[in-house]
C-alpha cells in the first residue's frame, strides 16, 4: 500500500468493494466517482424513492442529509433523528425505502469531497464501489436498511465519509478511551509505550471488520494486510495520526491457538511492533461462538475463555511494515 511512487490516475485494477465481490475497473478516480454518484441520483429518480423524497422536501437537500448521517454514532440512541423523520412518512415510505433514500442523497453531496480526502486512491475507488451499492444492494443487505440496525447505521457514516472502506478492514478516527490503560495487568508500562512510541492517546485510525463483506464466516491474511497498508497510506498523507488501534478477542492469544488459521491476526501486528494488552473478559455475544464448532465446544468446557485485547501499532511501526511490502501496493 505504502509506496515510493504515486499511484498513476488511470489504471486497469481489481479491487474488492465493501460487498467482498470484485470490481473490474479501467476509469479515472474522479470518473468512477461520478459514474457511482450519478447511479445514486438515477435510482433516487424512480418510485418509491422518487416519493419519499418528494415527501422530504427542504429535509430532503442532500447537504441537510449528509449533515443528518454525519451526526450518527454506533450506537441505538444516535439513530433517534432518523427515526423520528421516518415516523412524519406514509407507512408504504417508511424502512428500508426512507434510510435507502437517505444513503443515496448523503452520497450526492460526498461525491464532491471525496478526491480531497487525504488517502490513497484505491480507498476513493472503495468509496464508489460502496456507492454504487447503495444505488443497487444485493440481496443479502435487504434486512439492514433500518436505522436501528447496526450495519445500517455503519453505512450511513460511510455515506457521510466518517467511516472509510479499506477491503476486509474500514476504519474511523477515535482514540484512545483513558479507561482502557487500567484495564491493563500493567497498565503503567503500557501509558510509557502509548507516550513514548504513539506520542499520545489521539488521533488514531480504529480498525473494524468490514460485517458486509461478501465473505462474512473468513478472514483472510492478505486481505488484512492490503487494509492495514491503505492505512499506512493515510497515515503519511496526514502526519498528525499517531497510528492505528484495533480490540477484538480475535487479538486474543488463546484465539490463535484455539483457531490456529486465526493466529496470524495477533501476530503480525505484534511481530510489527505493536502494544497489545488485555481489556477483561470477551462478553459472550462478542463473536467467538460463531462460524467455529470447536471454539463452542472448548468455551462450554470452560477451556476457552477468550479476552478481549487491544492493539495499539505505532505509526513509525505501521509505516515501517509497509513499506516493506511492495506488493500490496494497490
Amino acid at each position: 500500500m505504502v509506496r515510493t511512487e504515486p499511484m498513476p490516475d488511470r489504471l486497469t485494477t481489481v479491487l474488492e468493494t465493501g460487498l467482498g465481490g470484485v470490481y473490474l475497473g479501467s476509469t479515472s478516480v474522479s470518473d468512477e466517482i461520478r459514474h457511482a454518484v450519478e447511479a445514486c441520483r438515477n435510482a433516487l429518480h424512480e418510485p418509491p424513492l422518487a416519493d419519499v423524497v418528494g415527501h422530504l422536501g427542504h429535509l430532503g437537500s442532500p447537504e441537510q442529509v449528509f449533515a443528518m448521517l454525519s451526526r450518527v454514532e454506533w450506537y441505538d440512541e444516535s439513530a433517534a433523528e432518523l427515526i423520528r423523520l421516518r415516523e412524519t412518512l406514509p407507512p408504504e415510505l417508511g424502512s428500508p425505502v426512507l434510510e435507502r433514500a437517505l444513503l443515496l442523497l448523503a452520497v450526492r453531496h460526498a461525491g464532491a469531497r471525496i478526491e480531497d480526502l487525504r488517502v490513497g486512491d484505491s480507498v476513493k475507488r472503495l468509496f464508489a464501489a460502496e456507492f454504487r451499492a447503495f444505488s443497487a444492494p444485493p440481496r443479502a443487505w435487504a434486512g439492514h436498511f433500518r436505522a436501528e440496525d447496526v450495519r445500517y447505521r455503519e453505512m450511513a457514516r460511510v455515506a457521510a465519509l466518517r467511516r472509510f472502506p479499506a477491503g476486509q478492514f474500514q476504519w474511523e478516527a477515535a482514540g484512545i478511551p483513558r479507561s482502557w490503560l487500567m484495564k491493563a495487568e500493567h497498565p503503567y508500562s503500557v501509558l510509557l509505550r502509548v507516550v513514548r512510541d504513539l506520542g499520545g492517546f489521539s488521533p488514531l485510525l480504529e480498525m473494524h471488520v468490514n460485517a458486509l463483506r461478501k465473505n462474512r464466516l473468513i478472514l483472510l491474511e492478505r486481505e488484512a494486510n492490503l487494509s492495514y497498508c491503505r492505512a499506512a497510506q493515510a497515515l503519511e498523507q496526514q502526519p498528525a495520526l499517531r497510528g492505528l488501534l484495533m480490540a477484538s478477542w480475535m487479538f486474543c492469544r488463546t484465539t490463535g491457538q484455539v483457531t490456529e488459521r486465526l493466529g496470524w491476526l495477533r501476530r503480525v501486528p505484534e511481530e510489527a511492533g505493536a502494544i497489545l494488552f488485555d481489556l477483561g473478559e470477551a462478553p459472550r455475544n462478542a463473536g467467538f461462538l460463531a462460524g467455529s464448532a470447536e471454539r463452542r465446544r472448548l468455551y462450554a468446557g470452560g477451556e476457552y475463555q477468550p479476552r478481549m485485547t487491544c492493539v495499539l501499532w505505532p505509526r513509525r511501526a505501521l509505516l515501517d511494515w509497509a513499506r516493506k511490502r511492495p506488493e500490496y501496493g494497490a
